[in-house]
């Protein structure tokens, strides 16, 4: 039932089990409370006809504070993994892929705690320091790409029924990994600390001090970073 009160829309919903079927010869009682509210308002939308006026004898105003998401868990982040959802999130369009074959994420989930970009919290998942530090350097980059993700397991699946197309696939493939790869070579890193020292190997970047190690954040295309371990 749909109520307007000088605008505003109000409504409840209310269901009548017409026939039971096999919940009756089992004698189903778990979701006895949802039947019984349910039934009762079936019974208050009894009383109303379609396009009726009545009466409201009284009004309050109900505040409630916005809670935070919680916490992801490795259960709730192995499920997460396994329906991503990607394009206009939030809408219709919206569509789902699974990250990973089943055997990998709970190993992708292991491997991002020993890398120190996720550690466990009691029974929580939070990000670290160096984890959020990385995200925000790379998020707007190709190769945290969902959709691009979604892509690839599509074409794998093409590849499964036409193998002709798996040239096509790996041409792009190619050309794919090098827009990545000359993303990250000319990655500057935010500068995570206001005291960094200028580094001693190539006097243009910065020294940024982690938790086993301290490293340049210029990145050469002839050599890697200025790296000590600590």
């Amino acid at each position: 039932m749909e109520v307007n009160c000088n605008g505003h829309v109000f409504n409840i919903s209310g269901i009548q089990v017409k026939d039971k079927g096999w919940k009756e010869v089992y004698h189903w009682n778990n979701d006895k409370n949802i039947a019984d509210r349910n039934n009762n308002n079936a019974d208050i939308l009894n009383g109303f006809r379609e396009g009726e006026s009545i009466r409201i004898n009284s009004h309050n105003l109900i505040q409630f504070t916005t809670k935070a998401e919680s916490l992801l868990t490795e259960a709730s982040l192995l499920d997460v993994m396994e329906n991503v959802q990607y394009g206009s999130i939030g809408h219709k369009s919206a569509k789902a892929m699974e990250l990973g074959i089943p055997a990998m994420r709970a190993s992708i989930i292991e491997t991002l705690i020993e890398k120190e970009y996720i550690e466990r919290d009691g029974i929580h998942l939070l990000p670290t320091k160096k984890g959020l530090f990385i995200y925000e350097a790379v998020k707007n980059m190709r190769i945290a790409d969902v959709e691009l993700a979604a892509g690839w397991e599509q074409a794998i699946r093409k590849i499964e029924k036409d193998r002709g197309f798996m040239l096509t696939f790996l041409e792009a493939f190619k050309i794919h990994t090098r827009q990545v790869t000359d993303e990250i070579i000319s990655l500057r890193m935010p500068r995570e600390q206001e005291n960094a020292c200028i580094c001693p190997k190539c006097n243009l970047g910065q020294m940024n001090i982690y938790h086993k190690l301290a490293k340049c954040t210029v990145i050469l295309r002839s050599a890697s970073s200025f790296t000590i371990f600590i």
